[in-house]
């Protein structure tokens, strides 16, 4: 398969969007560099942010190392399902509404990215997502945690 020239994606209802995100994958899936992932994906500032992460149909985090990936909160908060590398805490912001995958296993990231695409997957696993973010991470939630941790700190 001919690579095409990287350029970004300005248009993500545009015909050619779909078409550009399978060639990632399949480059993903027979060898293909992180390289070119990064290059056909990375979209830079945009103030159309959530606009372009509610037309996903897939949020993948395939890190190497992470501590708190705020990108998986960002998509669940989307309803975007995520699969993510079993790095940091993605495995406990996810839950059970995404699918964990191995470290540096692009096979095995492939096969999930394209379980999560399916419409049967998809929905109801974005919508429990979504749930659970703002369930378990609200502002509340998190200022209302920090709060009880810097009193348990202070001495009596």
């Amino acid at each position: 398969m001919k690579s095409e020239p990287a350029r970004p994606v300005t248009d993500l209802d545009s015909p050619g969007a779909k078409r550009r995100s399978l060639h990632v994958i399949t480059s993903l899936a027979t060898g293909g560099a992180e390289r070119a992932l990064i290059r056909r994906v990375a979209l830079g500032d945009r103030a159309d942010a959530v606009r372009s992460m509610h037309a996903c149909d897939v949020s993948a985090l395939s890190s190497r190392a992470e501590a708190l990936p705020n990108c998986v909160g960002d998509a669940m908060a989307a309803g975007v399902p995520v699969v993510a590398n079993e790095v940091g805490d993605a495995a406990e912001i996810l839950g059970r509404t995404g699918w964990m995958v191995p470290r540096e296993d692009p096979v095995t990231l492939v096969d999930a990215m394209l379980a999560a695409g399916l419409p049967t997957d998809r929905g109801g696993r974005g919508e429990a997502a979504r749930a659970r973010i703002f369930d378990h991470y609200n502002l509340d939630r998190v200022v209302s945690a920090y709060g009880a941790l810097y009193e348990a700190s202070i001495p009596n």
